[in-house]
């Protein structure tokens, strides 16, 4: 499994810093996790995400297993994924 790097709030959003790696070196992928309604809400877009959106890849899971280790009582119904690229916010407030 991934290492959080590095998390963030945006209201009621917890924002992951996640590793990533790809031919052109290491970087970051950022996930960020929403519950809207009775749903759990993952967005992200990374290498495996760009290359085929029907494939699952590990910075869900990561980010799914961060939130729940923060939000230990939150329950939802399903959790849908979306393929979008997240960029970092000035307004964020960093809390790792």
């Amino acid at each position: 499994m991934k290492n959080v790097l590095t998390t963030w709030i945006d209201g009621d959003a917890i924002i992951f810093a996640l590793p990533s790696h790809s031919l052109k070196g290491y970087g970051r992928t950022l996930v960020k996790c929403e519950m809207l309604g009775n749903d759990l809400f993952v967005t992200h877009e990374c290498g495996v995400t760009k290359s085929d959106r029907n494939l699952s890849c590990r910075c869900t899971k990561t980010a799914v297993d961060a939130f729940l280790s923060i939000q230990p009582n939150v329950t939802f119904e399903n959790v849908i994924y979306e393929t979008k690229n997240i960029t970092l916010q000035p307004t964020w407030e960093q809390v790792k």
